[in-house]
């Protein structure tokens, strides 16, 4: 459980504790100066990265993400056995979509670092500012 102020702009309208989950109708404030935010969406993706080529990027199939809209905000979450050497991201493609971006900035092709042909899931979420 955590306690938290609820804003509205700048004023504390009053303080509540949450338990596991809890819906809010409206924008959602974090902190004193955090940023409203009315939606967030999720959504996975099994796949694999193979052969990032040297100073390249390589994107993945667009994956659904119902509410996602340009200029959101895509957070990602890689498996553990992802190999550092590569940089990782995502970002919403179109409408309703999202896509993970790898890049590679080194010298030589890279594996994504999940063993042998097996796909890995990768966690995708959409915050709508």
């Amino acid at each position: 459980a955590a306690t938290s102020a609820m804003l509205l702009g700048q004023a504390i309208v009053f303080a509540a504790t949450f338990r596991d989950d809890s819906t809010f109708n409206g924008t959602v404030t974090f902190g004193s100066s955090g940023t409203a935010m009315s939606d967030s969406y999720a959504q996975t993706l099994s796949t694999a990265f193979r052969g990032v080529a040297a100073s390249t990027c390589k994107d993945s199939a667009a994956l659904t993400v119902t509410g996602a809209a340009a200029g959101d905000v895509c957070s990602l979450g890689i498996p553990t056995t992802a190999t550092g050497l590569l940089s990782w991201s995502c970002y919403v493609s179109a409408a309703d979509a999202a896509k993970i971006r790898v890049c590679n900035p080194a010298a030589a092709t890279v594996n994504d670092g999940v063993q042998g042909d097996t796909a890995a899931t990768y966690n995708v979420r959409v915050f709508d500012p």
